[in-house]
């Protein structure tokens, strides 16, 4: 008791009194976390319930998608595919960038933009070329599992275009 009158002088006693109604506030959530833990785990053990890895096409997360996938095989978890979101796409016969640059700086009336849109081009390709690498050796660890691509969109996706958009590159092969 002598700690809390000198805390009391301390904090005050207004900030010891909040503190208490949040802690008993608090205290009223944890049957709530308890019952959602345990639909999760009834979830989770449910035979129709199958786990999807969704992942970027970087190398990162292409070694996390395989190192979770190795663990949900493990685990002998039911596992229906990897998505790959965002996925830069290589443009093919683009890459003689002397000549888009010659193309662009007719197009355009000015040679220094012309080169940095064609520079800008040769790193996407580079981008996609990289994608394309490390979805192949995703689709290999993965077998037989399938592997959908979501490409790298022109907006974000905010609104029910946009998800209409994605739902035609998830559900249309």
């Amino acid at each position: 008791t002598v700690a809390l009158s000198i805390l009391k002088r301390i904090l005050g006693f207004d900030f010891l009194q909040e503190l208490g109604e949040f802690f008993t506030a608090f205290s009223g959530m944890i049957d709530g976390f308890r019952d959602r833990a345990k639909k999760v785990n009834a979830l989770l053990a449910d035979p129709d319930t199958t786990f999807l890895i969704v992942c970027g096409p970087g190398d990162e997360p292409i070694t996390e998608a395989v190192y979770f996938h190795g663990k949900l095989a493990e685990a002998k978890m039911p596992f229906g595919g990897a998505i790959v979101n965002k996925v830069h796409r290589s443009e093919q016969g683009a890459s003689d960038r002397s000549k888009l640059k010659e193309r662009l700086t007719a197009e355009l009336g000015d040679k220094s933009l012309a080169s940095r849109a064609a520079d800008n081009l040769a790193d996407y390709e580079a981008l996609g070329r990289r994608d394309e690498r490390n979805i192949e050796s995703l689709t290999t660890e993965l077998g037989n599992s399938p592997v959908i691509c979501v490409p790298y969109l022109d907006s974000d996706v905010h609104d029910l275009a946009g998800l209409a958009e994605i739902n035609e590159h998830l559900f249309t092969s």
